[in-house]
């Protein structure tokens, strides 16, 4: 799925968000290549919830060796997995959603809140 200036402010952008997204994206982009932007220049956390909330977009692929310095929050949404390989320095925050699995090597930092009743850690 592609991101654009214009798509973001038809979904509610915030102005700051859409002043980053300009920036860094002035023709656009694929919303994988936004996320992990997003993610490992330490934009603000909120708005990779908040992306792929609007754009529907529930692959989590994108993260796939990732080292995340700060947070990441990925409450609220129906993501059903994490990718391998994933290292979040700060919290991860996987509330209310239906994983019920966590990677092996997965490395949080601070927190991790898993409310769900469900969860079963380890493969």
């Amino acid at each position: 799925m592609r991101i654009t200036s214009v798509w973001l402010r038809g979904k509610g952008a915030c102005l700051k968000g859409q002043r980053w997204f300009k920036t860094h994206f002035p023709e656009g982009g694929e919303i994988s290549e936004v996320l992990r932007r997003v993610v490992t220049e330490g934009a603000n956390s909120g708005w990779i919830n908040w992306l792929m909330r609007k754009a529907e977009y529930w692959d989590t692929d994108w993260l796939m060796g990732l080292t995340i310095s700060g947070n990441l929050s990925l409450s609220n949404t129906p993501i059903t997995s994490l990718p391998d390989n994933l290292s979040v320095g700060g919290y991860l925050d996987l509330s209310y959603t239906p994983i019920t699995s966590l990677p092996d090597n997965l490395s949080v930092g601070g927190r991790l809140s898993l409310y769900n009743p469900h969860i079963v850690t380890g493969k």
